[in-house]
């Protein structure tokens, strides 16, 4: 997810706007487009400086004179304090200190050795000598800051509201809390993360890394908890200022103000239930001892918004906090001492308590360790201690002072200043924090994931269909069925501790009504208690709606049934889940249409949940979801059970299909139905012609039946009825025997007369009827029915009035129903579906045999294109339904509105389109499509656009505004459309731009139609460089998709740029890259006209792209070219070896660095820089030396004097 700081307005007290220091003006650089903004310093006179130097020579001599008589240090050891602070800090961006800018409260800038001149003048000295003893109160204070401005930065958060040239801020050390980012979703924010910093620093300097600008509260740690809202409390803890008073707030003042802007900024804030949220305090040195005292204050409060702090605080990292006082706190008091002496402001106070005997400070350590031991095991703490010494100072707060007992102690490799500075991602005091944070938010997370999972929260995975099929399913007759529980092959599957069972049988056999009682045998019957065994079931529908036919509406079917009934999911899971609504927007409108991002969560999902509970899945009719797509359903189930071999529970997996596409199983099992239903047909006859036939007539009836069924339940179930109506009709045993003689066996035979006792006049609209069911994309209401019949692809009618006014209008259901029966011969039946009566055939072998023979036999032809036709006429009938004048005048904006009044027109909107590409497919000519539409007016089209958007919005297929046939016909491969339309006299416009500005190129090219693509190319009148919105060429769209033949045309133009930059900077050869098109990347590099390292805005380049997304093929093929820079660092610092790392692609990684550990490392860019600076140094040193010796001389030399 991408970051961004919480705009904040430019007032005192604003986080972002007081981040930056006073006296400093920013400017944009960045000209037009988004602002870049570029520090200036604007060092003030010296008049205005708040560090003036002074300069009177006596009252240097007399200050130092003093500190000697006075019996503070000797001569030998202040000249060894003061040589000490003149050497180099390291890790300073300029390495001398001899000189110190003004510009802000603090120091804020250093020259380089360069600008110093190596003998100084008498007057020189002096003011040297203050200058350094203005740093020693800097570097001797507790938790003093660093002197440093921040660095240049184009970072656009952490310039949220600052605005033109020159914009005066807030200063940072301001007491008030302020939010510098918050999560996109304020109401999914998982904790609040609060920094509090320490004596003399502030909310914004003591955790900026000034060489790289680097203020990781908000550019690092917003990527690496991303759900977290970050604040910043500031406090004035300065220890003395010139001219202007210092604040005399003890530690008690410090803690009531944390509390109460700790509840201001969390009460009513953008969430309802932000001041119930958990909170992570991050506290540097004396912040620490503050929080400390504000936690025993908020328990002991009678407020209820001040104990917040108290009540949800879960975790705290100490970072340098001196728990039982500093070694140096006598010697930073002398010091305050002196300043005060010397003309500062100063506040002895504070630094009292960090006294080793300071009463206050055992007070609070007191306090707080009865406070801590009434919290539960839950509560977390991590100490961190700073490793090496402040020069001149040594360690301000030691090991042991830094730690709490009992809790985890962690170090971090730098001085107590740069312990919470962080360049990157990479730097190990960050990865320490960072892990530790992670730890302690995982309890949370899976708190979240389990709120994220509540049935109202995992609702976008149902689909109003999900159980239609299920229910519709009737019960097995009663005695039948029962044999499945005993039969020794389902026993095996029950007692194994995994497996595979494969229900198959011919179609009509009652695989469905067996794995339903199945089912429901194992939900009534289990022995295992309910947390013990997870059952899960979907029954795929061919004669459904399309999530009803395809593996999406399978995983949306688990995973809702999954993680609605266990009783916590995965914490990784969870993560899981979250990342992909992060990166891929919210579900339920993206990701969750993507079939393999919810197997990805299923088969996560599964090993974890094994580990406490049984699974067992059901799956109905597997061959009704496509041959294709169950063949690699049943391969997928294998995997799954594979990799939970090793799992505590057990797995098991039971299926239902016919013989075909399944032909056998390895290592399952399989229970035929046709030969084990044997008794249930008998059962079943007998039940329902017991009541009206008796006796030996109905043993032989009941023979006779059994006999020509051949294990057919479907066939059973149509008989019988027509033994009773001959019954009814007074016929007697022998006759009704003969009539059932002579019905076909097999259901194509019974099927095929069926379809001839329908009357001849019938026919043509048991054609349509018959057509219109078999091939809909869902199932059509009667309503829908009543209109699709009368509005056929030739109707004469141009109104819904005149086809109302019309004698082949059915005016109500009821009637639609009757008639429906008479045109299909009882094989179509009225079901109930979301709330409406839909039409469907009365089972799938119906619809299998009119594709297969039944609506030749219907329409009276030889010939196989029976779906083509059919596919034509529901296509062209819809279109003749938006064509409708009551349609095209329509101005209603409200989806439910068109659907009351136009019951058929959510279809023909949604799916015209859809029918015509598999016309295309049947090689049926379509260029009467240009007069359907009104070609070259455009107005069905926009009609057809602007009501598409109202009942569809969300919809992949969308079409865009201004889109014209040619763009249609491009974007879904119409290439006769197109013929036809080229070859007419009127020429079109075939660079048209939709309002994406894509041509019908572009369309044609992103989707990879090639010959579409070679015809527009043929007629000479394309521009093929055409640019779009996103500033992307036809050649940009091929890439990025992989388009190889695509690309390959376009190139042969000989007039594309290959090296075309789209608004982002990316370049073709970028976005094949990114995505991992091999063959496309080495089309462009034979070119020999593309800059394989070429650098987008963000810096990055395509083999930065391809290393990120674990794109191997792609890397070796750029690493392999010579040209590429391995090291090159995008706007981020990142290389595209630590894309890869970052992102766990190892194999990607031994190709950017396939060095060994014997091999040398290469030399970085860091350390060329330290190697080119040593002259510098060793210049500075030389400086040092000087100084430290004329200081040395001065002070003997005033004592003796």
């Amino acid at each position: 997810m991408a970051c961004s700081a919480t705009p904040q307005p430019e007032h005192a007290g604003s986080s972002l706007a007081g981040a930056v220091p006073r006296n400093s003006t920013w400017s944009n650089r960045g000209g037009s487009g988004t602002p870049v903004y570029v520090r200036s310093n604007s060092i003030r006179s010296d008049q205005n400086s708040e560090a003036r130097v002074h300069k009177d020579e006596g009252g240097n001599r007399g200050f130092l004179i003093n500190l000697v008589r006075e019996g503070v240090f000797s001569v030998t050891e202040m000249a060894s304090r003061f040589k000490k602070l003149l050497l180099p800090r390291k890790g300073s961006r300029k390495d001398n200190p001899l000189h110190i800018e003004t510009g802000s409260p603090v120091a804020s800038s250093i020259t380089p050795p360069e600008a110093v001149d190596s003998t100084p003048q008498p007057k020189q000295q002096r003011a040297n000598v203050e200058t350094a003893a203005t740093q020693s109160e800097q570097q001797i204070a507790i938790a003093t800051q660093a002197p440093r401005q921040p660095a240049p930065c184009a970072d656009e958060r952490l310039t949220a509201g600052l605005s033109g040239t020159g914009a005066e801020t807030a200063h940072p050390k301001t007491s008030r809390e302020q939010v510098l980012y918050q999560p996109a979703n304020a109401s999914e924010t998982l904790v609040d993360i609060i920094f509090v910093h320490g004596l003399t620093g502030d909310s914004y300097n003591t955790w900026l890394e000034a060489e790289s600008g680097t203020y990781w509260p908000v550019h690092l740690l917003c990527q690496s908890v991303p759900d977290a809202r970050t604040m910043a409390f500031g406090y004035d803890a300065d220890v003395a200022k010139f001219l202007r008073p210092v604040s005399q707030s003890n530690l008690r003042d410090h803690a009531s103000t944390l509390l109460g802007d700790l509840a201001d900024k969390r009460i009513g804030a953008e969430s309802p239930l932000s001041n119930q949220r958990k909170i992570v305090f991050m506290v540097h040195s004396l912040g620490g001892l503050v929080l400390k005292k504000a936690l025993c204050m908020s328990e002991s409060s009678v407020e209820p918004d001040l104990k917040q702090a108290d009540s949800c605080t879960i975790a705290v990292a100490f970072l340098g906090t001196p728990h039982r006082g500093s070694g140096l706190a006598p010697f930073a008091k002398v010091v305050a001492s002196i300043l005060k002496i010397g003309g500062k402001r100063v506040n002895k106070g504070i630094l009292g308590v960090l006294e080793r005997d300071s009463e206050v400070l055992a007070d609070v350590e007191g306090s707080f360790g009865i406070w801590l031991r009434k919290k539960s095991n839950g509560f977390n703490i991590t100490c961190f201690y700073e490793e090496l010494e402040l020069p001149g100072v040594g360690l301000v707060v030691t090991k042991d002072s830094a730690q709490i007992s009992g809790y985890p102690q962690m170090s971090i490799h730098a001085n107590h200043i740069g312990m919470t500075k962080f360049k990157n991602s990479d730097d190990t005091g960050y990865t320490r924090i960072i892990g530790t944070i992670e730890r302690w938010l995982g309890p949370l997370k899976a708190q979240a994931g389990q709120d994220m999972f509540t049935p109202p929260k995992i609702g976008f995975l149902s689909f109003m269909e999900m159980n239609d099929r299920g229910n519709d399913i009737e019960p097995a007759a009663d005695g039948t069925c029962a044999w499945l529980l005993q039969h020794h092959i389902y026993k095996d599957w029950l007692s194994q501790r995994r497996g595979l069972l494969w229900v198959k049988g011919n179609p009509g056999a009652g695989k469905s009504t067996v794995l339903k009682y199945a089912l429901q045998a194992m939900e009534q019957d289990e022995p295992l208690p309910p947390n013990k065994l997870v059952t899960l079931s979907f029954f795929f529908h061919c004669r459904g709606a399309e999530i009803q036919r395809t593996p999406l509406g399978l995983f949306r079917s688990l995973l809702h049934q999954l993680l609605g009934r266990f009783p916590g999911p995965p914490a990784d899971v969870v993560q899981t889940f979250k990342d992909r609504s992060q990166s891929m927007g919210k579900p339920g409108e993206k990701w969750n249409r993507r079939p393999q991002e919810l197997q990805g969560f299923v088969e996560t999902s599964l090993p974890k949940i094994l580990v406490e509970s049984s699974i067992r899945i059901f799956v109905d009719a597997l061959d009704e979801c496509g041959e294709e797509a169950a063949i690699r359903l049943v391969k997928y189930f294998q995997h799954l059970l594979s990799k939970c071999s090793s799992a505590q529970h057990r797995l098991s997996i039971c299926f239902s299909c016919r013989h075909f596409p399944i032909v056998s199983l390895d290592n399952g099992l399989e229970i035929c139905i046709e030969r084990e239903n044997r008794q249930d047909i008998r059962r079943y006859i007998w039940d329902e012609l017991k009541d009206v036939i008796h006796g030996n007539e109905l043993k032989v009836l009941q023979d006779k039946i059994l006999h020509r069924s051949s294990g057919i339940f479907q066939w059973v179930a149509l008989i019988v009825p027509t033994a009773l109506r001959l019954h009814r009709q007074g016929r007697n045993a022998k006759a009704i025997e003969k009539s059932i003689q002579e019905v076909p066996k097999g259901l194509d035979s019974l099927y095929r007369e069926i379809l001839k006792s329908i009357d001849g006049e019938d026919l043509p609209q048991s054609l349509q009827l018959m057509q219109w069911i078999c091939f809909a994309q869902r199932p059509l209401s009667l309503e829908e029915l009543r209109f699709a019949m009368v509005v056929d692809a030739d109707t004469p009618y141009s109104s819904l009035g005149e086809c109302r006014d019309s004698a082949d209008y059915t005016e109500t259901d009821e009637a639609m129903e009757k008639r429906m029966g008479s045109l299909s011969g009882g094989l179509v039946e009225v079901k109930e579906h979301q709330n409406r009566r839909v039409a469907q055939f009365i089972h799938q072998s119906v619809n299998d045999y009119l594709i297969r023979d039944g609506l030749q036999q219907l329409e009276g032809c030889l010939t196989s294109s029976g779906i083509g036709r059919a596919r034509f006429r529901l296509s062209r009938s819809c279109i003749r339904y938006l064509t409708m004048e009551e349609v095209l005048c329509n101005s209603s904006k409200v989806a439910e509105d068109l659907e009351h009044e136009f019951p058929l027109l959510q279809y023909a909107t949604t799916n015209w389109v859809s029918h015509a590409e598999i016309v295309e497919t049947e090689e049926i000519s379509q260029g009467d499509l240009l007069g359907l539409l009104k070609w070259p007016s455009n107005q069905i089209l926009q009609s057809w656009a602007r009501v598409y958007k109202i009942m569809e919005p969300r919809s992949d297929r969308l079409p865009a505004t201004n889109t014209t046939i040619l763009h249609l016909a491009s974007r879904y491969d119409l290439l006769s459309v197109i013929t036809a339309a080229v070859r007419l006299k009127d020429k079109p416009d075939v660079d048209s731009k939709d309002e994406y500005g894509w041509t019908p190129l572009s369309w044609a090219a992103k989707n990879g139609h090639e010959a579409v693509v070679k015809l527009l190319l043929d007629t000479g009148k394309v521009d093929v460089d055409l640019k779009d919105r996103y500033g992307r060429t036809p050649l940009s769209w091929a890439a990025r998709d992989g388009r190889e033949a695509v690309v390959k045309l376009l190139l042969d133009t000989g007039k594309v740029d290959m090296s075309s930059e789209d608004k982002n900077g990316r370049t073709p050869l970028s976005w094949a890259a990114g995505n991992g098109h091999k063959a496309v990347v080495k089309l462009l590099y034979d070119t020999g006209k593309v800059d394989v390292d070429s650098k987008d805005k963000n810096g990055r380049t395509p083999l930065s792209w391809a290393a990120e997304k674990g794109r191997r093929a792609v890397v070796r093929l750029l690493v392999d070219t010579g040209k590429v820079d391995v090291d090159s660092k995008d706007k981020s610092g990142r290389t595209p070896l630590l894309w890869a790392v970052e992102n766990g692609h190892m194999l990607v990684v031994s190709i950017l660095d396939p060095h060994t550990p014997h091999t040398p490392p290469r030399v970085s860019v860091e350390q060329q820089r330290m190697f080119s600076g040593r002259a510098a140094a060793a210049i500075a040193f030389a400086v040092v030396v000087t100084a430290t010796a004329i200081i040395v001389d001065f002070v003997t030399a005033a004592i003796v004097h």
